[in-house]
Parts: structure tokens; sequence; C-alpha cells
């Protein structure tokens, strides 16, 4: 899922964390 936020440029890696 990251894959894919990182495509538009939004950093969902800190709503993971």
């Amino acid at each position: 899922a990251i894959n894919s936020a990182r495509r538009q440029g939004v950093p969902l890696d800190t709503q993971v964390k």
C-alpha cells in the first residue's frame, strides 16, 4: 500500500507508523 502512496507523493508511511 505504501508503493501506491509514493506514486501519488503522499507520505502514507507516517500513517502506517
